[in-house]
């Protein structure tokens, strides 16, 4: 799956940087922790560009180190 959003990367990834620093009321950390995980399954199982993408549209991703 990863790899066929590869090319969606640039529309996905800028809200997930919008979504994972803002506050957002009841259920907060709940979205921030899925934003994460998402983040962290397109990292270890996207493209071989996947990590230099998300850093590029999400600057505080830390990588998980899966793959």
């Amino acid at each position: 799956v990863g790899e066929a959003l590869g090319e969606y990367y640039r529309a996905i990834l800028p809200l997930c940087n919008l979504l994972k620093d803002k506050r957002l009321g009841t259920g907060d950390s709940m979205t921030k922790e899925l934003i994460q995980d998402t983040l962290e399954i397109l990292d270890a199982y996207g493209k071989d560009d996947a990590h230099h993408q998300i850093q590029h549209h999400v600057p505080g991703f830390q990588h998980c180190g899966i793959k």
